[in-house]
Order: structure tokens, then C-alpha cells, then sequence
């Protein structure tokens, strides 16, 4: 949904989580008629290009989080988020920090280094260790923990388009309150789970919960 309004967008987006003992797995799929980037160094301004994104509150205290990035390239930007107040001023970036073993991919159906050219979309792909969330109740996450976060993307045309899983309501990503909830189950998912949100693979299922619900 737009994060500014919680319409539909114009280029929709799919994400996908699964788990195992190991690592978080996060998948995007963009609809993109014009997919480009220019960026492919770590930790570069991805965010004024077409990017997708992943805010991870392991502890839910709304104040510190995970923040990961990926562009049409395959360029990556981890950090940690200080947000105690929740002015937009007052946020600490770390670019310093960066996650140890994260492994990452992109495919593209286009050509992301030309502007204007005809493509159909792109894919981004995240494993995330689970090393990385050194607040979380338990490592591996067991059956009923819940986390907070939200996925985002930006779509970069003659209109810039943001949307966001759990919308914020404003053109801006770093809302906290506004994540919804990660729900790990390891409950055997079934097609009317799918249809309603959840996601699975042969071990483990992760249940998406919206902050509205």
C-alpha cells in the first residue's frame, strides 16, 4: 500500500518470509515498467534511487532496529537505527555497523542501468542471520515469538511512489509504531493460510500480522 495514504500503488508488491534455525529469508517482487539504479557501492544513498527495504525491531521497543536495503544492482545498505523520539531530526544512523554473513541477490526482468527502457519488473532477495538480532527474546526465534517490522519500496518515475506493508502515514519510513508484527509459527501452513498472508517452506512458516490488526 502507499505508505502516505494506504491506497494501491500503481507497481505492486509481493514479500515473502520464511525461517529456519539459521536465517531469516526475505523476498521482494516488483512490478516495475522502468527498473534502474546507479548505486552499487555498500552502504550508498540507495534510497534516492528504486530501492527496497526491511526495518527489523527484534525486541519491539520501537526505539532501535535493523535497517536493509537493496537496489536493482545488488547494492546493500545495513545499519542500526537509534530512534528514541521519533523525530525524523533526532534519528542516529550507523552506517558503521554491518552484518556479519548476509548473503543477498537481485534478478531483474529489464535493464536496471538504462532509463526509459522497457522492463517488467525485479526481484530481491535477503538471508539474513539470525547473529545479527542481539536483542531478540530467543535465538533461533521459537514457536509464538513476536517481532516488529515492516517492508517498504520506492518507486522512482514522473511521480515517485512509496509503499510501505504497514503504511505510515507520511512519506516517511521510520515510524516505528507504525510496524506491524512477524508472528514465528511452526505451524504446517495451509492454501487458505497462504490466500490470508502466510508464507512457508518445508520446516518453518512466519505469519504476517498488520499493525491494524
Amino acid at each position: 500500500m502507499r505508505t502516505e495514504s494506504g491506497a494501491v500503488p500503481e507497481q505492486p508488491t509481493h514479500v515473502r518470509v520464511l525461517w529456519d534455525d539459521e536465517y531469516l529469508y526475505i523476498a521482494f517482487e516488483c512490478v516495475d515498467t522502468d527498473v534502474w539504479a546507479t548505486i552499487d557501492e555498500r552502504d550508498g544513498g540507495l534510497w534516492d534511487e528504486e530501492v527496497v527495504e526491511v526495518f527489523v525491531d527484534d525486541d519491539s521497543d520501537s526505539r532501535t532496529y535493523l535497517e536493509y536495503e537493496i537496489n536493482p544492482l545488488n547494492a546493500l545498505v545495513d545499519l542500526y537505527v537509534l530512534n528514541r523520539t521519533g523525530r525524523r531530526d533526532a534519528i542516529k544512523f550507523m552506517l558503521d555497523w554491518n552484518s556479519s554473513g548476509i548473503r543477498h541477490a537481485v534478478r531483474v526482468d529489464g535493464d536496471p542501468r538504462r532509463r526509459g527502457s522497457r522492463d517488467r519488473g525485479w526481484a530481491a532477495e535477503w538471508a539474513i542471520p539470525f547473529g545479527d538480532f542481539t536483542t531478540a527474546p530467543h535465538i533461533p526465534p521459537r514457536n509464538g515469538d513476536a517481532w516488529r517490522i515492516n517492508f517498504y519500496r520506492i518507486d522512482r518515475g514522473d511521480q515517485d511512489e512509496y509503499s510501505a506493508w504497514s503504511p505510515t502515514g507520511a512519506i516517511n519510513f521510520h515510524v516505528p509504531e507504525r510496524f506491524g508484527t512477524l508472528v514465528f509459527s511452526t505451524h504446517t501452513v495451509t492454501r487458505k493460510d497462504r490466500q490470508n498472508g502466510g508464507a512457508t517452506n518445508e520446516r518453518y512458516t512466519s505469519r504476517f500480522v498488520s499493525a491494524d490488526d
